[in-house]
Formats: C-alpha cells, sequence, structure tokens
C-alpha cells in the first residue's frame, strides 16, 4: 500500500466521523468502505500484489527443486544400502570417510595401553625437525 493510499484512508477515517456528527443533526447516512476492492482497483496494490507472487512462486521452484534433488540422493542411497558395510553407511549419514579418526584413535589408545603394560610411556607423535633447522657442528 502506498503512502498516498494511507493518507486517503486515515483522512476518510478521521473525515467520516466528524461529516456524521454535523450531519446526525439533519439526516443519519450510513457508509462503508470496501477495503478489497479499494486494494484490487489501486493501481500501486496491483503491482505489489503482482510482486510478491513472482517472488513466492520463485521460492516453490527452488523449494520444488531442492526436495527433487533431495529425493534423488534419498533413492540412490537407498539402492546402495543392500551393498553397503555398516561402517560404510555410518560413515556416510554423518561424515565423509576423510574426517573419521576413529580407526586413527583406537589405535593410538591401543599403543599407549601396550606401552603402559610394558612399563615404558612413549609419546603418541614425535614432532618432526623442520629442513635445515639442524644444529651445525
Amino acid at each position: 500500500m502506498t503512502i498516498q493510499a494511507k493518507k486517503l484512508f486515515t483522512l476518510l477515517g478521521f473525515a467520516l466521523p466528524l461529516s456524521t456528527c454535523a450531519l446526525a443533526v439533519a439526516e443519519t447516512k450510513v457508509g462503508y468502505v470496501d477495503l478489497q476492492r479499494a486494494l484490487q482497483e489501486v493501481n500501486d496494490a496491483r503491482s505489489a500484489k503482482t510482486r510478491l507472487q513472482a517472488l513466492v512462486d520463485e521460492k516453490k521452484k527452488r523449494f520444488e527443486r531442492e526436495q527433487a534433488d533431495l529425493l534423488k540422493e534419498k533413492d540412490a542411497y537407498e539402492k546402495q544400502m543392500g551393498v553397503m558395510t555398516a561402517d560404510a553407511k555410518v560413515g556416510i549419514l554423518y561424515a565423509p570417510a576423510y574426517l573419521d579418526i576413529t580407526n586413527e584413535l583406537v589405535r593410538l589408545y591401543n599403543d599407549q595401553k601396550a606401552a603402559k603394560g610394558k612399563g615404558d610411556l612413549k609419546p603418541t607423535r614425535v614432532a618432526e625437525p623442520k629442513a635445515g633447522s639442524g644444529k651445525k657442528k
């Protein structure tokens, strides 16, 4: 709704009661404003409605595309479920395989536990010296 339309409705809102008070002495008249009709006939309201509908249509198409893509991925995943191992299923659901550090963590834990059993503790990772930073004799 434009500023002009708002001003018009505000003016009508104030003017109608005042004018009816003056006319109430002579004659009583009742009037109303059909806001739906007024909004349909105002050019600015029509253009705003058109813009809003275009935006809604665009968002709806985008939603439908994304929904179709997800359904395709779901179908592909369900087709692969039969041939996947349990480890592969979990990896696909939560993270790519290159981010999975579970095997490394288990190996480090087992190494430390074995080292404690032997009585000597060793560091789990040793930083390698940088090239060219060695001491000269």
